[in-house]
């Protein structure tokens, strides 16, 4: 049973005010998704628009089969010494650290608190 503050909070804000935050929320935590749901929407719009306007379609033609291969991965190349030195002449770097934890959730926590604030906001 949905109670009637989860209904208040959802009439807070118009469909289109939602669905620009469904957008953002996907395009912030799953950002691969967004051309496949690109394509869909296209697709899908070309569609209606085809039958609004009573266009025939041909139908399309079977993709050909995609053939089999392999990729290969390159040899590594061996290290290059100086003449009288055995350390390489390129050092290695170390793999740069990833973006702390924090600064995420500072952002997605502003970035939350900024789309209510639009939403809660919209009278």
């Amino acid at each position: 049973m949905i109670s009637i503050y989860t209904y208040n909070l959802a009439m807070t804000g118009s469909p289109v005010q939602w669905a620009v935050v469904a957008l953002m929320a996907i395009a912030l935590f799953a950002p691969r998704l967004l051309p496949p749901l690109a394509r869909l929407a296209g697709r899908l719009f070309a569609m209606e628009v085809e039958r609004k306007l009573g266009v025939k379609v041909a139908p399309k033609q079977p993709s050909p089969k995609p053939r089999d291969f392999e990729v290969m991965q390159p040899e590594k190349p061996a290290p290059t010494y100086r003449a009288s030195d055995p350390t390489p002449l390129v050092t290695h770097t170390p793999e740069r650290q990833g973006i702390p934890l924090v600064i995420v959730c500072a952002v997605v926590c502003a970035a939350v608190g900024v789309l209510l604030w639009i939403l809660l906001h919209s009278r």
